[in-house]
């Protein structure tokens, strides 16, 4: 994972393969494969990171869904949010916006990103 030096705010100086943005929830796994779970047992692997497509919309940055949608994706984003509600001053929940070689897509229809590059953390 490389992060990326973003102090100038300037987009276009950036490159990546494809250009688009994506938003993560979490830290970024160092071997760069998210984990599959059902409940609280893991069953799998991706093939990359699990991210959503991310659209600026008056200078805020937002998630876009996957299409179709699955329950799944409702469920963990519930659960991320719910999570964040609950925490206390000293813990926080990493959101990042990233870029990255998109892979695949993963097990809940999300794209999976290999070479992902931090462009700023949300």
């Amino acid at each position: 994972m490389r992060r990326r030096n973003t102090e100038s705010g300037n987009r276009s100086k950036m490159c990546c393969c494809n250009n688009k943005y994506y938003i993560r929830f979490g830290k970024i796994p160092e071997n760069e494969v998210s984990d599959i779970y059902c409940g609280d047992e893991k069953i799998g692997v991706e093939k990359g990171v699990s991210v959503y497509d991310a659209v600026e919309i008056d200078g805020e940055w937002r998630v876009v869904l996957p299409n179709p949608l699955l329950k799944e994706v409702g469920f963990d984003l519930y659960n991320f949010i719910s999570n964040t509600k609950h925490l206390v001053e000293t813990e926080r929940r990493y959101m990042y916006l990233v870029q990255g070689d998109e892979v695949g897509k993963g097990s809940t229809n999300e794209p999976l990103l290999r070479n992902v590059q931090i462009i700023n953390e949300l």
